[in-house]
């Protein structure tokens, strides 16, 4: 969908200003398209990202969407926070590994539904 001849547009209206539609600060009310699909492609295909399109309440949803999308906004994350982020999952991912080799079997939380 961030193709723009989805929406019928082309690369003539790129320097066009258009309403975001913004629910929070992170995001001017009012951009250039070029600057609202840069917007877009870094909150929605980085390397981060969160599913919530499953869930079924409109104002959660919702909820949830904006909160993504400010924090991805505001947050960049360092060479040097990166690579701890990596160390830090490195180290947990190890953890599993053994209590699962440890303790075959029995319920363990994994590290697929974490936050960073």
């Amino acid at each position: 969908m961030l193709e723009l001849q989805y929406f019928g547009l082309s690369d003539a209206d790129l320097e066009t200003e258009f309403f975001t539609g913004s629910r929070n600060h992170a995001i001017p009310e009012r951009a250039t398209l070029r600057k609202i699909l840069a917007d877009l492609k870094f909150i929605y295909t980085d390397t981060i990202g969160a599913e919530f399109a499953h869930v079924s309440d409109t104002e959660e949803r919702l909820w949830l969407q904006t909160g993504f999308k400010l924090r991805r906004m505001q947050r960049r994350f360092s060479v040097d926070e990166k690579k701890n982020i990596l160390w830090q999952l490195t180290a947990a991912e190890g953890l599993e590994r053994y209590l699962h080799t440890k303790y075959v079997g029995q319920k363990r939380f994994s590290l697929e539904a974490a936050t960073v």
